[in-house]
């Protein structure tokens, strides 16, 4: 395929801007996170997580793939940068999500006695489990290559090259299956503490001052924001590696996926 045909100028600008500033911005606002007063908490603990992975993938989903985006680079021009960057991105991800729920687990449970799952060096096990999966997942999944013509990742870097016939062995059920059980836990988790906080109240029934605060009603909502953009990111993704989708729909998955990354 020609040069002109793989570069796609205004995207890459559009993504490279954004990311640029998401970048810049993160810094200041981990620097916040990392005060002793609320790192001292649990949820923030796992909110620096999230950032450290924020700040390992933005570079490369956002700056990165912008410059593929504005010079047309594909995998057939640098395969083994193109294959460790996408590794790291794809691991990065499947890691990061599953942080998320881990996140929205310690919000649910923070009125409750189970809160106490949280405290103490229990906080630290929760905290190996998406490292853990972050390294698996570089091991045993296919990695993730951004194609600049659709503007998003896909498993098959050839896609728009390269008529291979048969493109299954580039499938990722592993990754699908991950994103499918995130896509349904995480809304499930909120719903409970939803309809939870709705009875008891219905019921007349008081929870703690301390859940009840304005700073965790805030932080309640922000960590829903947060998870709400995950999944359409995630959905997106996922269905665009089992069906057939429109350029535009690729590039819209992958602007989100930014997004996520710079909330």
């Amino acid at each position: 395929m020609p040069l002109e045909k793989r570069r796609n100028i205004g995207f890459g600008m559009l993504i490279g801007l954004i990311s640029f500033v998401f970048t810049v911005l993160y810094i200041f606002c981990f620097y916040a996170l990392t005060r002793k007063e609320l790192r001292e908490k649990s949820c923030y603990k796992i909110m620096i997580m999230l950032g450290v992975y924020d700040m390992i993938t933005l570079p490369l989903t956002g700056m990165f793939a912008a410059y593929q985006a504005i010079s047309g680079i594909t995998f057939c021009d640098s395969p083994l940068l193109q294959y460790c960057i996408g590794m790291v991105v794809l691991a990065a991800w499947i890691g990061y999500s599953w942080g998320t729920i881990i996140l929205a687990l310690n919000r649910v449970l923070f009125t409750t006695r189970a809160r106490e799952y949280f405290d103490g060096r229990f906080i630290y096990l929760w905290l190996a489990v998406p490292p853990m999966i972050t390294f698996l997942s570089m091991w045993y999944l296919n990695p993730a290559m951004f194609i600049p013509m659709y503007g998003g990742y896909l498993f098959n870097p050839y896609a728009g090259l390269l008529e291979i016939g048969d493109d299954t062995w580039y499938d990722n059920p592993k990754h699908t299956a991950s994103d499918f059980v995130f896509m349904a836990v995480l809304p499930m988790i909120y719903a409970y503490f939803y309809f939870k906080n709705k009875y008891f109240l219905s019921k007349g029934g008081a929870v703690s001052s301390t859940g009840n605060s304005k700073r965790e009603k805030s932080l309640f909502i922000q960590c829903v924001l947060i998870s709400t953009l995950v999944c359409a990111a995630t959905a997106g993704c996922t269905f665009m590696q089992i069906v057939p989708m429109p350029h535009w729909c690729i590039a819209l998955s992958h602007f989100l996926w930014i997004l996520v990354q710079g909330k």
